[in-house]
């Protein structure tokens, strides 16, 4: 296109003028006495104005004319323009409201997209006939002016804080400032506003993190982020975060760690447990070892009894704790429980009842350790005499006695460290009677017109039975002395010289214990001595009495060369048999058992005393 069709067409567009819209710039004044001003072309940093964005002419401070792109313009001699009108001093009025002829034309524009008036800076004027630019007009009612608007300009950065959010507290977030720009491409400094709190880690960065905070309900947080170019500073931008809130686990703890002995009372506490919200909570205790019963398990404090262990033990209890929306926690206590040696428990039996002379064995088989250890017994009895004291079922032969009798056997166990208190066990002997025995009746030669001397012995078991001796139908010349141990004697001072006496007498015997008795018949033939004198015993003693290992055997005169001594058992077995040739005779029994034997002394064949000596 040529400048002539170019001059015209700018001719052609000024002869219709535009009435200024009412956009950002509000232009006054005599729009009938006004000026034309044709834009051939419009930039900001050598960037095209874009459709929307705004011309204002100026005169002063005043704006006397605007208008409103409806495209960009792009080179100053091309086809596209831009027209707007100027309007003039209305001289009706006393206040300037328009351009004063002469004053230097102004120009500004407001950029729509950043809402921001930027003041034109380079303005150049052009002649319409040749294209050619020209000195700067001033307004002038009628004239008609062609210019090229430049501008540099440092626009104000934008601050963009980022979408909204939604997060739960707690949660990690962060915000996000890199939407922020500069129409300058200059760097940028962040500065963002914790209005309510959120907690951001640091203020000055792009996109500064943070942790949601806990609340007990749904929070609204606002942050404001102003970037800078450090000459201008953004528009606040705000971005919203909104924090949930979320039902909380509560947080069980059981407490410390415990030691205490086995059978020692263990106290479990759960009070340090909590609840963020502050709900409500309920509890539950269990222990590993399931056998072992917890006191109020569903309680904050429970209590349970430690188990026996055969070494130091650990265990462990679990509390859980459920708050009122459901949420549960764990949490574990061990429990080191340490082995105690117990003493041992002493079990010496049933009590019994058994006769005398029973042989018993003891029972304390059912003595226990707690621990399990092994036990060693001791046995003790002021009584019986027992074959072991230190078995666990010792033997033992019950005592004859002289009636029923209680007596008591005490046991004590050892588990090598500790020992038992005492256990003792009632026994009760029962008294048997036994029936007495003959041990010597006399058949016997007795002569007339000499004294006579016989023996009768009765055996009786029971030593301390006392057996009573008699004899029915005695003659008047022959008197029977009872001793009243087994023995009696049979004497008579004179035999009588009597034809009638002469021959066998034959008595009936009876010997009794109080509870049974026993008959015998023996013989006595009376006749007439023929040969030399019979020597006569004054006395006979063997002592001590109970004896130990020696006894001393003491006779009176006269002595014969036949004069013995015989030792029996209780049952009538002859032990042992001796001749005596001293008055005093010490004589050896270590070598016979302990027990109750029988001494007889014999003068030439004939017994004469017979004495019950206990050897122990």
């Amino acid at each position: 296109m040529n400048i002539t069709r170019l001059l015209l067409l700018f001719f052609l567009i000024t002869v219709c003028f535009e009435i200024p819209a009412q956009n950002h710039f509000q232009a006054v004044g005599n729009f009938t006495d006004a000026m034309n001003i044709n834009v051939l072309d419009a930039k900001v940093n050598g960037i095209d104005l874009e459709p929307g964005d705004e011309i204002g002419i100026f005169s002063g401070t005043l704006c006397v004319g605007s208008t409103t792109l409806t495209e960009s313009l792009e080179d100053v001699l091309d086809t596209k323009s831009k027209s707007a009108v100027a309007g003039s001093d209305d001289a009706e009025t006393s206040e300037i409201d328009g351009f004063i002829a002469g004053d230097s034309i102004l120009f500004k524009f407001w950029d729509t997209s950043v809402q921001e008036e930027v003041i034109v800076d380079q303005i150049r004027f052009y002649n319409p006939v040749n294209g050619s630019e020209t000195a700067p007009k001033t307004f002038q009612i009628g004239a008609t002016a062609y210019v090229s608007l430049n501008s540099t300009f440092n626009y104000k950065p934008k601050s963009d804080a980022g979408t909204d959010q939604i997060i739960n507290e707690g949660e990690p977030g962060q915000l996000d400032g890199t939407g922020s720009t500069d129409l300058n491409q200059d760097s940028l400094i962040f500065t963002w506003i914790d209005v309510d709190s959120l907690g951001l880690v640091d203020l000055k960065v792009k996109s500064p993190a943070f942790t949601a905070p806990k609340i007990t309900a749904d929070k609204i947080f606002r942050i404001v982020l102003v970037v800078s170019d450090g000459k201008k500073s953004s528009e606040p931008d705000t971005v919203i975060v909104k924090v949930l809130n979320v039902p909380a686990a509560p947080v069980a703890n059981a407490g410390n760690e415990v030691r205490a002995n086995e059978m020692d009372l263990v106290i479990l506490d759960g009070s340090l447990s909590s609840d963020v919200d502050g709900l409500s909570l309920s509890y539950k205790w269990r222990l590993s070892v399931s056998e072992i019963s917890i006191s109020n398990s569903d309680s904050v404090i429970a209590k349970f009894t430690a188990p026996k262990v055969e070494s130091d033990t650990i265990i462990y209890a679990v509390l859980t704790v459920k708050n009122t929306t459901g949420l549960t926690d764990n949490d574990t206590v061990f429990i080191h429980v340490s082995n105690v040696n117990s003493a041992p428990v002493a079990i010496a039996g049933e009590n019994v009842i058994i006769d005398e002379g029973t042989e018993y064995m003891l029972n304390g088989m059912s003595s226990y350790d707690p621990d399990g250890d092994t036990l060693s017994f001791e046995w003790s009895s002021d009584f019986l005499i027992l074959d072991d004291n230190s078995s666990s079922m010792p033997r033992f032969v019950a005592n004859e006695i002289e009636r029923d009798t209680s007596v008591f056997v005490t046991l004590k166990v050892s588990d090598n460290e500790l020992w038992s208190e005492t256990d003792t066990v009632w026994i009760r002997i029962h008294q048997v009677n036994k029936i007495p025995e003959w041990i010597n009746l006399p058949n016997d030669t007795a002569f007339v017109g000499r004294s006579y001397f016989g023996i009768i012995r009765v055996f009786d078991v029971d030593m301390y039975d006392t057996v009573q001796i008699s004899i029915s139908d005695l003659p008047t010349w022959l008197k029977l002395f009872d001793n009243g141990d087994g023995t009696a004697k049979l004497i008579a001072d004179t035999i009588p010289s009597v034809d009638a006496f002469l021959g066998k007498w034959e008595f009936t015997v009876h010997a009794s214990d109080g509870h049974s008795e026993i008959d015998s018949t023996f013989n006595l033939f009376i006749t007439f001595f023929t040969g030399t004198g019979q020597p006569e015993l004054a006395g006979f003693m063997v002592f001590p009495n109970p004896a130990k290992d020696w006894v001393t055997i003491r006779t009176n005169p006269p002595l014969t060369s036949k004069t013995t001594f015989r030792i029996y058992d209780l049952v009538g077995n002859l032990i042992r048999q001796d001749v005596i040739n001293q008055q005093v005779t010490n004589y050896n029994l270590s070598d016979l058992n302990r027990g109750v034997y029988l001494f007889e002394l014999l003068q030439d064949g004939h017994p004469r005393e017979v004495i019950r000596i206990l050897l122990n």
